[in-house]
């Protein structure tokens, strides 16, 4: 008896660690969203209060990148995600818990689809921003 008295509490602990890491791996992803948006703007803003200077054409393309780079660590912060729930449903299982209770048990079965798909959204739609904008401004001559 002693011996799972000591893996239950093991696997409490190990579910506990999980959900605290899968908590901070939204805060990060939220954080990245910010981010982008501000460095955009930040570069952005730059761009336009100084058009004259040469480097202007080519940093006006720096927010593409930031939002790729960016966009890929918060697919890489879903994934992780992902798995870590996957995990944890197999981690309620060895607990024996009722087939009705447990955490990652009710984000797979009620989770809300739009707010994964809003946030690939947001990305693309950023990352479609940052990539039209300056191809506008270097059609029609701007830069």
């Amino acid at each position: 008896m002693q011996g799972e008295d000591n893996t239950t509490e093991f696997l409490m602990k190990e579910a506990e660690y999980i959900r605290k890491a899968y908590d901070e791996r939204i805060s990060q992803t939220r954080a990245l969203e910010r981010y982008a948006l501000l460095s955009t703007g930040i570069v952005w803003s730059w761009c336009a209060t100084n058009f004259e200077f040469p480097a202007v054409k080519i940093l006006v393309w720096m927010p593409a990148l930031i939002t790729f780079l960016f966009g890929i660590r918060a697919w890489g912060n879903a994934r992780a995600m992902y798995s870590a729930r996957e995990y944890l449903v197999q981690l309620e299982d060895k607990l024996s818990l009722p087939e009705n209770m447990g955490w990652a048990r009710y984000l797979t079965r009620n989770e809300e689809p739009r707010l994964a798909f809003t946030a690939y959204i947001f990305w693309a739609v950023l990352q479609f921003f940052t990539l039209f904008v300056p191809l506008f401004l270097h059609q029609k001559e701007i830069l």
